[in-house]
């Protein structure tokens, strides 16, 4: 059942990671209610919300694993900055783009 808009995504993740581990990330996008593959492009940004760091550009592109499916995996460098991040979903049909799905996770020092 759609709920009037035309794309949206849900989005599932960690809530953290350790530097030096990976986090997984799935996104599913939605078409008038039901997963649809992004017309255009499928592709992520990744930054750190305590400094502003670029982590990964938003050029970044994802590739589905099966219809309206975009699994993404991010590791955590051992230096990697300790805090918030932010991991956005850009899928582009045509001439919208939706933004939404976005996640938050946080990045902890090793132990």
């Amino acid at each position: 059942m759609s709920d009037g808009r035309l794309y949206h995504v849900v989005a599932t993740g960690p809530d953290f990671i350790y530097q030096g581990e990976t986090a997984y990330f799935l996104f599913y996008h939605y078409a008038a209610g039901a997963l649809a593959d992004a017309v255009t492009s499928a592709k992520i940004g990744i930054k750190c919300d305590e400094d502003g760091q670029t982590v990964l550009v938003s050029t970044t592109a994802m590739t589905k694993s099966a219809t309206g499916t975009y699994p993404y995996s991010y590791t955590a460098a051992a230096t990697a900055a300790v805090g918030w991040y932010t991991a956005q979903p850009i899928f582009t049909n045509t001439a919208d783009v939706n933004k939404e799905g976005t996640l938050h996770f946080r990045v902890l020092e090793s132990i």
